[in-house]
């Protein structure tokens, strides 16, 4: 009588097998949380996105779902492509709103180094040949 509360009496010191796909679902997670955290910078956001949501769906298996970290996995990698699709987005209407096309932001951020490096970025920049 005293067994019958004793759950894990039939693994004897051995773990319990994980479910189907979890192995695959925690690599998506990782690269889930990678990719929101490199949303900023553009490509990790963008890539590690799309590639969080490919195992996240295959974390699936022959299930009709994916397991529940499989499903974080890919609301993740979702957000961070939209995250970094809005951050280009933003940018490129800011640059063009403030300065009209992309060729005048270029050259007042060469005229802003040139004015912080005391005119070192112009001489840099000539003598690479652009």
């Amino acid at each position: 009588m005293e067994d019958r509360y004793d759950y894990n009496r039939n693994l004897r010191g051995r773990r319990p097998n994980p479910t189907p796909g979890e192995s695959m679902a925690g690599s998506a997670m990782i690269l889930g949380v990678v990719a929101i955290m490199g949303v900023c910078c553009i490509y990790p956001g963008m890539i590690c996105g799309a590639l969080a949501i490919i195992p996240a769906l295959l974390s699936r298996g022959q299930n009709k779902h994916p397991v529940a970290s499989g499903k974080i996995a890919m609301a993740l990698g979702t957000v961070a492509i939209v995250l970094t699709v809005l951050t280009i987005v933003i940018n490129v209407a800011y640059i063009l709103t403030n300065f009209g096309s992309f060729d005048a932001f270029m050259e007042s951020y060469k005229a802003t180094l040139d004015e912080l490096t005391g005119g070192a970025y112009s001489e840099m920049y000539g003598s690479y040949g652009f």
